[in-house]
């Protein structure tokens, strides 16, 4: 036996112990949604029966808007909010690098100024020292002094101001730097804190929805996968998600009872066919039911859309895995529902009215095949009509 005969060996082996495992896992998967959308939905009927004695009413997905606004907002307050508090801690320490800045420059700038006041190296009497000038002032007396223009008299004092020349100057670069900044920084700030304004304001303009929207909550914050998702969409939009998911949960739930009572005398539908495709037509089907009891008068005769936002989610439930549990039944009903719209035209009628040539005719009635779409009887097997023991109209 060769290596690929041993391994297809091992493959015939553990593939019922794998397929087993992936049907369980699949199942606990769509057993998990079914139970999340139910979650949602049974959320947002909370919410709708607040919202209804909310001043000035509003619906769900109005108010959720605004609630995420209002969320959104929040989170980007807190983010400006933070940048307004460094823009503004970032002008305070600039201010106080300039005032230590000044008091240097001032304590320094004196010797120079009686020297200025002197009238030496041509600088007029009159001269102010700035931060802006002080570098053009040093620089004028360090002539003087190397061109031997002061008086021998006042030599040492020129002298002295010159030793300070390098901090004067390094004091009153920092002031113009400093205050270059924080002109360049305080637009930002008032922006930033405009801003923060803003939000805050926005934020605080859903408050009074925070209440009605408390049973979300756990599904938007807590780590439940698909409940953030499933909340945001409208009522209207949930009950298809819903009746899909329930109609796949009551097909799951008849295939297991199947699986684990394969003996079991209660029948309760016709077992047959792949797991996979009864599932999938069990939430086809329920969505089907859906759409045919969406259509209110002109199917049952009501007004009842399920549009609005106060239809009961336990019924689309129940419908959902109804219909997914005996998906052959509702296709019977749904095949008499069609009725409704089409009427007998068509094959049906034609074959209505060959019945009853045959029964004016007195020939024996002809054996006709029973298992069609939706029939009840089994499949395949014939059924015989005979007209003399049909009840009259």
């Amino acid at each position: 036996m060769d290596s690929r005969d041993v391994w297809l060996r091992i493959f015939e082996i553990v593939r019922p112990s794998v397929s087993a495992t992936v049907r369980l896992v699949a199942a606990m998967l769509l057993a998990y949604a079914f139970v999340v959308v139910l979650m949602s939905s049974a959320a947002q009927s909370l919410v709708t029966a607040r919202l209804a004695d909310h001043t000035p009413r509003i619906d769900y997905s109005s108010a959720y808007a605004r609630l995420e606004t209002a969320y959104t907002a929040k989170a980007a307050f807190a983010g400006q909010e933070a940048k307004a508090r460094r823009l503004e801690r970032d002008v305070a320490t600039l201010k106080r690098q300039r005032e230590l800045a000044m008091n240097t420059f001032e304590s320094l700038v004196e010797p120079v100024q009686a020297i200025v006041t002197s009238g030496y190296c041509g600088l007029a009497a009159s001269t102010s020292i700035q931060p802006n000038t002080i570098d053009r002032v040093m620089a004028r007396i360090d002539r003087c002094v190397v061109n031997a223009a002061v008086p021998a008299a006042d030599t040492t004092e020129a002298r002295a101001a010159l030793e300070t020349r390098h901090s004067l100057e390094m004091a009153g670069r920092t002031i113009l730097t400093a205050w270059a900044t924080m002109q360049a920084t305080m637009p930002d700030v008032d922006l930033a804190r405009a801003e923060a304004t803003r939000l805050n304001t926005l934020r605080n303009s859903a408050q009074d929805l925070e209440i009605p929207f408390a049973p979300i909550m756990m599904l938007r914050t807590r780590p439940i996968l698909g409940g953030a998702l499933l909340v945001q969409f409208p009522p209207a939009l949930l009950q298809i998600v819903m009746a899909f998911f329930s109609g796949t949960f009551g097909a799951l739930l008849l295939t297991l009872v199947l699986v684990v009572y394969p003996n079991s005398p209660l029948m309760l539908s016709r077992p047959g066919g792949n797991y996979g495709e009864r599932i999938l037509l069990g939430g086809l089907i329920a969505v089907c039911v859906y759409i045919v009891l969406g259509g209110g008068t002109a199917v049952l005769g009501t007004n009842n859309d399920f549009a609005d936002d106060s239809a009961n989610f336990r019924a689309f439930s129940a419908i959902g895995v109804l219909a997914g549990m005996f998906s052959d039944r509702v296709a019977q009903w749904l095949s008499k529902r069609a009725e409704v719209f089409y009427g007998e035209d068509g094959p049906a009628a034609t074959g209505k009215t060959a019945h009853l040539k045959v029964q004016d005719s007195g020939t024996p009635p002809r054996r006709e095949r029973g298992a069609g779409f939706g029939s009840t009887g089994g499949g395949g097997a014939d059924v015989a009509r005979d007209p003399r023991r049909e009840e009259p109209a």
